[in-house]
């Protein structure tokens, strides 16, 4: 007999950096430790609560490869810099293994500098300068070791400019700009050297963007995909790669929008799924607000998703309030236990994934409340009931419990040509087709929903 789990991961405090930072960045890299190399962190730059900092410092995993447990200060950047981005970089012949960082602001300016953490030596050494100044952009790695550089602001304006960095030859390309200038937006590695720009900044196009484009780096073009369903920005979202047979998933989470009435920004407790077959998104409420937060999917036989608290309320003069830690796309019956407390009130902080191939892992420091710097650790709980039960998922409906509007999804597609929601005494009490799930206005329990050709599938309306 199997007893279902009540929670989803299991989440442990890790080491407290030598310092407190936000709006930096971590990555995870291989440490030379007492003699051999080990796991490790790399956290860098960021607002000390006073100024930009230069400042880094690394954090030992040591022999339970799970989790940072000590950290200790390494040789600060050549320059001060928040709200920038890093890489971490196995292709360059000359330095070996080594962490890329790009633009920034120093506290005054945006930075078109960037420069190298030598891994090996624990020394920075300078790079090149990009062909734009960026702060708020964002980077991902091409299949070929290349480091895509997506927008940001340059100083004057939100830009839609795009540049490649080669780690080999140390040189930056010019690429194909996006359709608009965005920054403080998200971007996604979609495999097949596809990524998925969504959403973000754009002061002179109405602050918030719902707008979404895809670049295809083997024809260099960006092109205009279905947009979010709120334009948001400061949001998250995280490709969910299943090893069972059904789809993966982009999944957006929350974000930030502009509250006149208040004259603050609020987050947001909503989410949207994108199917990447048609290219749609399709909405779905969470538990609660959040922006300036971030998101993991950690385990890949099972599809929950972490979502950091994060920010509900900011605002120049205002007190900042916080969102809370939720899990989402559960598969159990049961609501999931609360999260712990070391999870809660923090705020751009930074996140990377740690632990091994073997027991992945994801650690998240900084941007707490108390300005301690502390951090904690996510890894995979057992895998669900059914998983453990050697059965296939082939039907998922996320958020699980319901909330109002979930995502259902088949390994099939069944899903597009009707379904049947039934409640625990096998009533019909709503039907539709596609992937929205409409449960709101519904009395709170346990129902079923019912696709042709898949067994009737759990879903607990809250």
């Amino acid at each position: 007999m199997v007893s279902a789990q009540t929670s989803p991961f299991v989440v442990s405090q890790a080491g407290t950096m030598v310092e407190y930072r936000e709006s930096f960045q971590m990555v995870p890299f291989m440490a030379n430790g007492y003699g051999y190399e080990e796991p490790a962190e790399l956290a860098m730059g960021g607002f000390d609560g006073t100024a930009v900092t230069a400042s880094a410092e690394i954090g030992y995993e040591g022999f339970d490869a799970d989790g940072p447990g000590l950290w200790q200060e390494t040789q600060p950047m050549g320059q001060a810099r928040m709200d920038f981005q890093a890489e971490t970089s196995h292709s360059n012949a000359f330095l070996g293994d080594g962490v890329w960082v790009f633009g920034g602001f120093d506290g005054t300016y945006t930075l078109a500098s960037t420069e190298v953490f030598v891994a090996s030596e624990e020394t920075w050494q300078p790079g090149p300068d990009m062909l734009s100044p960026r702060t708020n952009h964002r980077t991902a790695q091409l299949g070929d070791g290349r480091i895509l550089i997506t927008g940001g602001f340059d100083g004057v304006q939100e830009t839609a400019s795009c540049e490649v960095f080669d780690p080999l030859t140390q040189e930056f390309t010019a690429v194909a700009s996006m359709n608009i200038g965005r920054a403080s937006h998200t971007l996604t590695d979609l495999g097949g050297g596809l990524y998925l720009a969504a959403g973000g900044f754009n002061a002179a196009a109405g602050f918030q963007l719902a707008s979404c484009e895809v670049y295809d780096a083997n024809a260099n073009t960006w092109t205009e995909v279905d947009p979010l369903p709120i334009p948001v920005d400061n949001h998250a979202a995280t490709l969910v790669s299943l090893s069972t047979q059904l789809p993966d998933a982009v999944m957006v989470t929350g974000g930030r929008v502009y509250n006149p009435t208040l004259n603050l920004f609020e987050g947001v407790a909503t989410g949207a799924a994108l199917d990447l077959i048609d290219m749609t998104w399709t909405p779905f409420d969470m538990a609660f607000p959040h922006s300036y937060h971030l998101s993991a999917h950690v385990d890949p036989a099972a599809p929950e998703l972490f979502v950091m608290g994060g920010a509900d309320q900011t605002g120049i003069g205002v007190e900042m309030t916080y969102g809370s830690t939720e899990w989402l796309m559960g598969t159990e019956t049961q609501v999931w236990s609360l999260p712990p407390a070391i999870t809660q009130n923090r705020q751009r902080a930074a996140g990377c994934a740690s632990g091994t191939w073997i027991h992945p892992c994801y650690t998240v420091c900084g941007g707490d409340a108390a300005m301690e710097g502390t951090c904690f650790t996510v890894c995979p709980e057992t895998s669900s009931v059914e998983e453990q039960n050697g059965e296939m998922q082939d039907v998922w409906v996320y958020p699980n419990p319901s909330l109002g509007q979930s995502v259902l999804v088949t390994s099939d597609g069944a899903h597009q040509q009707g379904w049947t929601l039934l409640d625990d005494q096998g009533r019909k009490v709503r039907e539709g087709r596609g992937a929205a799930l409409h449960t709101e206005g519904l009395p709170s329990g346990l129902y079923f929903v019912s696709v042709r050709g898949h067994t009737p599938h759990r879903v607990v309306v809250r």
